[in-house]
């Protein structure tokens, strides 16, 4: 079923993925199938449906580092970019979370906004331990290194 939600997601058939995903999260609810639910409903500017689904994710699986970083993603989104620092930290104390260089990045890339070179820098070198060939990072710290020429 989550495989039709997100074929649905990607045909551009949301009412078809917001059926597949409550029925899911009905019958078999997991973080994943929520965290897509509040994705879902934020690009539809269902702010609190979103919101209450991001949360349910977090509840669900407390280890998992995806719902946390999804979280974080949409605030930025909806222009509170400082509070999502706080979910992306929480995404890398994640046991279950093998992209915490996304959310190292995603780090990276609002201190670099915030004119805060050295700790956009902190944040994608720590991002490169764990992925070694993550070519946005490296071209984002080539970027940061050219700005302080």
């Amino acid at each position: 079923m989550f495989l039709s939600a997100v074929k649905s997601i990607c045909s551009g058939n949301l009412d078809s993925a917001e059926y597949f995903l409550l029925a899911l999260s009905e019958n078999d609810p997991d973080a994943k199938s929520y965290a897509f639910l509040g994705w879902l409903y934020g690009s539809q500017g269902r702010e609190r449906d979103a919101v209450r689904c991001y949360f349910k994710a977090v509840r669900q699986d407390p280890d998992s580092g995806f719902p946390y970083n999804d979280f974080g993603v949409y605030l930025i989104g909806t222009g509170r970019s400082e509070a999502s620092v706080k979910w992306f930290l929480k995404a890398l104390h994640c046991r279950k979370f093998e992209q915490k260089h996304i959310s190292l990045y995603n780090l990276a890339l609002l201190y670099q906004i915030w004119n805060r070179p050295e700790r956009s820098a902190r944040f994608l070198n720590l991002a490169l331990v764990y992925s070694p060939d993550f070519t946005e990072a490296v071209e984002l710290l080539d970027r940061i290194a050219d700005l302080k020429k």
